[in-house]
Order: structure tokens, then C-alpha cells, then sequence
């Protein structure tokens, strides 16, 4: 694998192992005959239990080809949730690595890869409004809740992709985002519908930035998908090692992008560009903004930029109506990249799903704050729903966590609220890098709290943790977060 043409019609790199195209089209194959033989019909369900092997690839293909819709199962959740991942989602069976029986879907083995299995896959027809994928999200409520996303919706995606980007889909891609992500549609399918190469990678790996910088050189990946909070694990890990770097290309999303020296450290040395996208489970990528040059002229937060083909984004005050550009409103999206709704909900108006815009695509409510420049750019400026009100002070935590990673001291910042004995008050949490002093950090973030904030009679409590927590998608867990923090002392 030392040139390029090594890679020619290397589909899946995995580890010292490659798979061609053509053995992960038979191997597919033979998953959707046998998905067919169990009576799986186009538009059904079928649930796959997730491990970061081929095997998990070529289930998720065959699912596919057999015109059914796959949905992402950890091993790691409880059978509780399962269970209701399963019954809001309407899985007709489970294939991959087996786990605990469920009562609702039966568990069934298919064939190995390189197995002949003798069962012959038919051919089946799927339109645009069919379910490629369900994946549940939680949200606010802690919940499962299904979201369908359409053939017609991901086609647009990787359509738009490959005529704006030209070339960039054929690059040797890391498989990283976990496959409950949505991100890890884009991910995976644009490298494997127009020949480019996934390299797996190990959880063991994935988990540690270090080891996972060398497993992208040794392997001499050129584009990576890197949620917002992985992408600053991964440039601070960067600042410590000396890294001889192929990336061209590093897309990112999840949660809104905030730039450091850290980013603009590694940017400048590995030359990649960086692609802000802004999605959603509920809708894919709706806008995206790209960033070239030199990174220290980068903005500090990044807009993300304008709707991609197919996709329209309005500006909305409370009373729905549309806002001018430099003024705050929710961010509503519409176009094809839409889903329907959630499965089996029934009140769509409190989902954030709304009746179809002028142009007859079907609106979501993000519940992101946001506004247009003067350029037309689109910019997230917070959240509706994360304001915290602090003895008469309203404040955005994205607000006070982007001043407080402009400590040099601070690798990375979340700012959450808790309530004593009725009292609400911020606490300040912070991740510090290596060689600076806990104790000195603390003081420094206080002070800035209390510049952004003057006047607040509550101080903030600030607490040191050795890595934010973070969900199976990359995000930072606020709800796991709000638990850590509360074990520590006051």
C-alpha cells in the first residue's frame, strides 16, 4: 500500500486484510438472499447489531440490497433499550453479532463472508419516499424515538456531494462515526458508491487520539469524519507528535464549531481542508461551509455556510416569522433531506416537524439559535432549549464555553447549571491540558465567567475532569456530564 494505484478496487482496508469490491458485492449478496428467504420484504426493518468489522459493512449492504431499511444496534445498551429501540422502530429481525434474545425481534445467523450460501438474492424495487435507514435519537426526553431517512434523501446528499467535491469520494476514507450516527452514512457511502477506499479502525484504537493518528498514518487516510468534540480530541493530541500526514480533507459536524490553535495547528500543517456540515438525525446535511488557506486566518466560529442542492434554511422569530439577517431566530430546515417525521408519533407539531414550505419539502424545527449575515452565510449561535437562567441572567452555555477555550490553559469547556436547595448556579467544567495547573485553571476560567457575566450574584463552581463524556455519536453527553459533576465536591 505504499502508492496510490495500491488502493484501485480496494474497498474496505481492515487492518493487514483488504476486501475487493467484487467479494463485498458477493458476500452483500449473499446476506440479502438469506434476508429474503426469512421472509424480509422491501420497506421492512432490520436490526444489526454493531462491531467495527467488515462483517458489520456487509450486513448493512445486504440489508440494503434487499430493499429493506437497517437499523444500528449496540450490544452495549441494556436490553431495556433495546427492546424499545427495537418496538419504535419496528424491526422484523436481527442479524449480526448475536446478543441478548429479544422477546420482539428474533435473532438470526446469516452466512459468513466467503460462505456459499445457495441462496440467490432477487432483485427488488425501491422508490425515492423508501426507508434507507431508522435510527433512534433520544433527545431531551432520554426516550428512543425512530427517524426514517429516505433512499431519495441520501441520494441527494451523496449526488450533491460528488458534483461539488469532485474527486474527494474516491480518497482513502477512516471509517470512524459510529454507524448510529447519521454521519456515518455520509461517511461510509460516499467513499463505497464511487470507489474509494474505508480503512476500519479497531474500537481500542478509535477510542485513544494517539494511537488513532497513527493508525490514519500508517494507513495514509486522506479524508476523515470527525464529530466536533473528536476533532479537538484529535488536535490537541496532535500538538504532542510528530505526524507525517496524506489528509486532504477532514468533514465535521454535531455541534457547533469552535476554533483553537489547536485546529488551526494541525490544519496548517497537514494543509487539509475543513468542511463544516450542519444535520441532524431528523434531517441530513442540510448547509455546509468550507474552509481553505491559512487556518490562522480562519474565523473563530465558523458559519456553516448555505443550503446544499435540494435544501432551503429560513431564519424564524416566535412568531414564525422570518428574521433579517444580523437578527437571531430558530434555524427551520426544509427541502428533501427531511424525514417524515418520527415513527409512530402522532403529535408532529410537538416533534419539531412541520407542515411542508412553499417549495413543498417538509419543515423541521432544529431548536438551534441562528442567524444570516450580510453575506448570506448562516451562522448557530446556541440553542433554544440549553438557556440557562441564573438569578435574572439568561445565558447560552455555547457562549461562555467558547471564551473559556480561549484560555490557552483549557483544551475544552462545557458550561451546565445545577440546583441546590432551590438555588440554581453555573457550573464551569473544564478539560486541562497537559503540564498546565488544576488549580491555577480554575481561577483563570472563574475570571472569565465573571467578565462575560458581570453581576451575577451566584459565582459559578468550576470543576476539573480528565475528558468530557461523550454519547455513542460523538456529542458531548450533558446528561451524563450533569451526573459526573454532581459526584464531585462543592
Amino acid at each position: 500500500m505504499n502508492e496510490r494505484e495500491s488502493f484501485g478496487d480496494i474497498a474496505v482496508v481492515e487492518g493487514s486484510r483488504t476486501i475487493s469490491y467484487e467479494n463485498l458485492w458477493n458476500d452483500a449478496m449473499n446476506v440479502a438472499g438469506f434476508l429474503q428467504s426469512q421472509g424480509v420484504l422491501p420497506g421492512a426493518a432490520v436490526g444489526v447489531v454493531i462491531d467495527r468489522t467488515s462483517r458489520h459493512l456487509i450486513n448493512i449492504l445486504g440489508i440494503l440490497i434487499a430493499g429493506a431499511a437497517y437499523v444500528p444496534l449496540s450490544a452495549r445498551d441494556t436490553l431495556a433499550r433495546r427492546e424499545r429501540i427495537l418496538q419504535c422502530s419496528g424491526v422484523e429481525l436481527v442479524i449480526g453479532r448475536t446478543t441478548t434474545e429479544s422477546t420482539i425481534a428474533p435473532w438470526v445467523a446469516c452466512p459468513p463472508p466467503g460462505a456459499e450460501s445457495g441462496l440467490q438474492s432477487r432483485d427488488v424495487e425501491v422508490d425515492a419516499k423508501s426507508p434507507a435507514y431508522v435510527l433512534c435519537t433520544s433527545g431531551t426526553s432520554g426516550e428512543p424515538k425512530g427517524v426514517a431517512m429516505s433512499h431519495g434523501a441520501l441520494v441527494n446528499l451523496l449526488t450533491w456531494h460528488q458534483e461539488t467535491r469532485p474527486g474527494s469520494c474516491q480518497l482513502r476514507t477512516l471509517q470512524f462515526c459510529d454507524t448510529r450516527f447519521d454521519f456515518s452514512f455520509h461517511e461510509i457511502f460516499s467513499t463505497l458508491c464511487f470507489g474509494g477506499s474505508l480503512v476500519l479502525t479497531e474500537d481500542a484504537v478509535r477510542a485513544e487520539p494517539t494511537r488513532l493518528w497513527r493508525h490514519i498514518e500508517t494507513f495514509k487516510v486522506e479524508r476523515a469524519f470527525f464529530p466536533v468534540p473528536i476533532l479537538r480530541r484529535m488536535a490537541v493530541a496532535s500538538e504532542r507528535l510528530d505526524l507525517n500526514l496524506h489528509l486532504s480533507a477532514v468533514v465535521t459536524t454535531g455541534a457547533r464549531l469552535h476554533l483553537t490553535d489547536a485546529e488551526r495547528s494541525l490544519f496548517g500543517r497537514c494543509g487539509a481542508e475543513l468542511h463544516n456540515h450542519y444535520g441532524a438525525t431528523e434531517f441530513q446535511d442540510a448547509t455546509t461551509a468550507t474552509l481553505t488557506g491559512d487556518p490562522f486566518t480562519w474565523p473563530e466560529f465558523p458559519s456553516i455556510g448555505r443550503p446544499i442542492a435540494g435544501m432551503r434554511v429560513e431564519i424564524l422569530d416566535t412568531n414564525r416569522e422570518r428574521v433579517e439577517p444580523g437578527h437571531l431566530g430558530e434555524i427551520v430546515v426544509s427541502g428533501i433531506g427531511v424525514a417524515e417525521g418520527y415513527i409512530n408519533c402522532t403529535n408532529s407539531r410537538k416533534s419539531g416537524f412541520g407542515n411542508s414550505d412553499a417549495a413543498g419539502g417538509r419543515r423541521y424545527r432544529t431548536g438551534d439559535l441562528g442567524l444570516f449575515d450580510s453575506s448570506g452565510d448562516i451562522h448557530v449561535c446556541g440553542r433554544v432549549d440549553n438557556e440557562i437562567r441564573v438569578g435574572g441572567f439568561r445565558v447560552q452555555p455555547e457562549e461562555l464555553e467558547g471564551l473559556l477555550e480561549q484560555e490557552p490553559s483549557i483544551s475544552q469547556a462545557a458550561v451546565i447549571s445545577e440546583n441546590v436547595g432551590g438555588r440554581v448556579s453555573l457550573v464551569v467544567v473544564v478539560i486541562v491540558k497537559e503540564g498546565a495547573d488544576p488549580s491555577e485553571v480554575r481561577g483563570l476560567a472563574r475570571l472569565r465567567i465573571d467578565d462575560a457575566t458581570p453581576g451575577m450574584l451566584v459565582p459559578p463552581r468550576c470543576v476539573v475532569l480528565a475528558e468530557l463524556p461523550l454519547t455513542a455519536t460523538g456529542k458531548v453527553d450533558r446528561r451524563k456530564l450533569s451526573s459526573d459533576v454532581a459526584t464531585k465536591d462543592r
